[in-house]
């Protein structure tokens, strides 16, 4: 609606971007919980639902002003799940809503529901796997829209694994920036260019390396920032002339060749460089899923193939209580996390 920025018409009614989504999330999410009972040759009164739902890092509460709005999209569409349907009138639908909005929501910790960064839901995974090493991290999320980029340090102990960030950004450059150069290059529709995109061969992609470089050059600019911020946080590990640090590269756009190489060719200067070679974040090969039926996979025989990696995604997110903690500095100069948040349980050998 011109008139009306931020709303749609369906016939009479009037919804916000918010409501809809609400709704469409509803019949989505019913969707998926049908699944997952039958799956499990379940009742839902014998399976208590915990609803992850990731977002990229300036679009939540700690680091943007739109997090409010994902959560209450994300709370009320589960609240409304068991009561949506396919054909489901618009307005018998919007006071279905209003109805679950009369009931104040539950404070965090008591709430089936949770948005928390596209980043940790890809880290979560790896940093429980026995595995995993102390030490510090870096992450580049590549997606669609937006390019996530976060440092933080692994710290291993009798007390569990924690993982203590010292920055973390969001730019909106991604993967929709590639797609719409190429779309005028390849002469396909806007909405095509995705689809399209995926079914070239690599050095098909490699020979429009000058229109897509320039977008790379800003992930990789944005980076650097991501790690300044980081060093001025906490310089410790700089002290002694240089850093070390272990980068992986997850997202859509991490398959992209051209969108990585200048990533992977050099790090960003600022007395740090990569303990290894950059690398794909997925899960150990010799990891097994056990599939409802009972049997076991080892994800091994999966090789590098797409699958693998989005099973570590769909591990992090399934974590009870994901969370990324915040800080300050005190007036010494001293790192303070300003909240308390439990330490995270090991996943065992047998994952699923």
């Amino acid at each position: 609606m011109t008139a009306r920025p931020g709303f749609l018409r369906l016939g009479k009614p009037q919804l916000s971007a918010e409501q809809l989504s609400t709704l469409y999330l509803a019949v989505v999410l019913k969707t998926a919980k049908q699944r997952v009972l039958r799956s499990l040759e379940a009742n839902s009164d014998d399976v208590r639902f915990v609803v992850n739902s990731a977002a990229p890092l300036d679009q939540m509460s700690e680091f943007g002003q739109v997090g409010e709005y994902f959560e209450n999209t994300l709370y009320y569409a589960w609240t409304l799940a068991d009561c949506s349907r396919q054909h489901w009138p618009v307005e018998e639908a919007l006071s279905a809503l209003q109805r679950a909005r009369d009931v104040p929501r539950p404070v965090v910790e008591d709430s089936p529901t949770r948005v928390f960064p596209e980043t940790h839901a890809a880290m979560t995974a790896y940093l429980l796997l026995p595995e995993s090493d102390q030490g510090l991290y870096g992450l580049v999320d590549i997606g669609a829209g937006t390019s996530d980029v976060a440092f933080f340090w692994l710290q291993k102990g009798d007390r569990g694994t924690t993982a203590w960030y010292y920055s973390a950004g969001s730019t909106r450059v991604g993967m929709d920036d590639v797609d719409r150069v190429l779309a005028k290059q390849l002469k396909v529709a806007a909405r095509d260019a995705r689809a399209t995109r995926e079914t070239l061969d690599i050095d098909v992609i490699r020979s429009h390396r000058s229109l897509i470089e320039p977008i790379s050059d800003k992930i990789y600019r944005h980076m650097a920032r991501v790690l300044y911020q980081a060093i001025k946080l906490d310089n410790a590990f700089f002290k002694r002339g240089l850093a070390k640090y272990k980068l992986f590269l997850v997202g859509g756009g991490s398959m992209c060749a051209p969108m990585t190489e200048r990533i992977e060719r050099e790090p960003p200067q600022y007395m740090a460089e990569f303990e290894d070679a950059p690398s794909s974040l997925s899960i150990p090969g010799r990891a097994r899923v056990i599939l409802p039926s009972g049997e076991q996979v080892r994800l091994g025989s999966l090789g590098e193939s797409r699958a693998a990696r989005l099973l570590l995604l769909a591990c992090g997110l399934s974590y009870r209580r994901p969370d990324i903690p915040k800080y300050e500095r005190d007036a010494e100069g001293v790192q303070v996390e300003n909240r308390k948040r439990g330490v995270l349980v090991e996943f065992p050998d047998q994952w699923w």
